[in-house]
């Protein structure tokens, strides 16, 4: 349903289109008809001009001009019933989209009449709360009862406890080292090198001398 529309004037706008085409349309007719025989008479003047028929001739260029004048004329107002068409296409157009820009304006205007900043304050902050009460009780739900929290802390000195006893555990294995000097059982077999088996070190340069020796002796 629209709020701003005239159909008698759109139809009576459109109904003046319609007859304007149909104009033009008897205006092209006519127009190609007189076209036609002042082609005519302009090739019959040239056939008479051949024969010497001269006076004839002329008189078929008179009709000729008339013809084509009849026809510019035609011209002319064929082109003023199109700048017409024209001009009434656009403010049909026009009227079209004014008509739908009155039309959405007053349908904002209505979903907006039952509307104002302040009520929509008021459903924005009504909102918030709900969430705000939600994070609560989402919380409030989620924490756990009082005995799974005492239940928690024996459960955690329980594990200390055995954390406890498996450290001493551990220390009890390990053995303190022996304070005492340690026991030789027999001193014979404590063996010193003698001065016999004790080569003293001599310089290459006195083994190298030696064995020249050795070589000369043999």
């Amino acid at each position: 349903m629209k709020f701003f529309g005239r159909p008698k004037a759109q139809t009576s706008s459109q109904d003046t289109i319609s007859k304007l085409r149909l104009t033009l349309e008897m205006l092209d007719k006519r127009q190609k008809f007189l076209q036609d025989k002042a082609d005519r008479e302009e090739l019959e003047a040239k056939k008479l001009v051949t024969q010497k028929r001269k006076r004839e001739a002329l008189l078929c260029l008179k009709k000729r001009n008339n013809f084509q004048n009849e026809v510019n004329k035609l011209q002319g107002s064929y082109d003023t019933l199109s700048s017409q068409i024209f001009a009434l296409e656009n403010a049909k157009m026009n009227m079209e989209i004014m008509n739908s820009m009155k039309e959405g304006a007053q349908t904002l205007k209505d979903l907006h009449g039952h509307l104002t900043v302040d009520k929509v304050d008021d459903t924005i902050e009504e909102i918030q709360t709900q969430m705000e009460i939600h994070e609560e009780i989402s919380r409030a739900i989620s924490q756990p009862l009082g005995t799974q929290l005492d239940d928690e802390d024996d459960l955690l000195r329980e594990l200390a406890e055995l954390e406890q006893e498996d450290l001493d555990a551990q220390l009890l294995q390990v053995t303190a080292p022996s304070r005492e000097t340690p026991v030789v059982n027999n001193a014979a077999t404590i063996k010193f090198p003698t001065a016999s088996t004790v080569k003293p070190e001599i310089s290459k340069e006195e083994e190298e001398y030696r064995a020249l020796q050795e070589s000369l002796a043999m």
